[in-house]
């Protein structure tokens, strides 16, 4: 199973607040790498923590801030999957 690494677990800065199947966006790998492996994209909402400058006092000033996580997973096919596809292509050269 894949699972995105950056919004996998809730942490003191980040929680995920709404979790989306991941996107198939194969489509858009280069030719040399289509073959081979696959890319999917995490949609999964969450909520972080971020620095949103100093106050007054010189402390610094925290904000939560909604966003879509949008990390880019590359995974590689199952050889058996990798195989077949070499083998078809081989027979369309031929």
């Amino acid at each position: 199973m894949i699972e995105c690494s950056k919004c996998k677990q809730d942490t003191r800065k980040q929680v995920v607040l709404e979790r989306k199947p991941l996107k198939d966006i194969s489509d858009q790998l280069p030719d040399h790498l289509k073959h081979d492996y696959k890319e999917f994209m995490c949609q999964n909402k969450i909520k972080s923590l971020l620095r949103q400058g100093f106050r007054a006092d010189g402390k610094v000033n925290y904000q939560w801030f909604e966003e879509t996580c949008n990390n880019h997973i590359l995974a590689r096919k199952k050889h058996s999957q990798i195989n077949a596809k070499r083998q078809a292509r081989e027979v369309e050269l031929a």
